[in-house]
């Protein structure tokens, strides 16, 4: 055994006892330990990662609301652009009418 294992197995013993613990029961206890640490972190990143959930799917249904909106303003503009050229094609026609009227009756 190196001196360094040896410092820390001297270590360990020496916060066993003053657990008032075996060496087996320390080596579970500090078991316990390290497995309830990994579970809060755990716990912590599992509760970060249901937050972003959170803000991703708001991003989601906002993108989607103004994909709606986006397309029904891009429908009404159709709709006027097509009852625009309609009225184009109404008044124009009505002129050219309107035209050989005055040209009939100037004859």
């Amino acid at each position: 055994m190196t001196t360094k294992a040896y410092k820390i197995n001297i270590r360990h013993e020496e916060n066993a006892k003053k657990l008032k613990m075996t060496m087996g029961q320390y080596v579970d206890y500090l078991d316990k330990l390290v497995n309830l640490d990994r579970n809060r972190e755990q716990e912590i990143q599992l509760t970060k990662i249901e937050k972003l959930e959170g803000i991703v799917q708001s991003n989601i249904n906002y993108q989607i609301s103004q994909r709606a909106k986006d397309l029904t303003t891009e429908k009404k503009l159709d709709d006027i652009i097509k009852s625009n050229a309609l009225l184009k094609q109404v008044f124009t026609a009505k002129l050219k009418f309107i035209d050989e009227l005055e040209k009939e009756l100037s004859k």
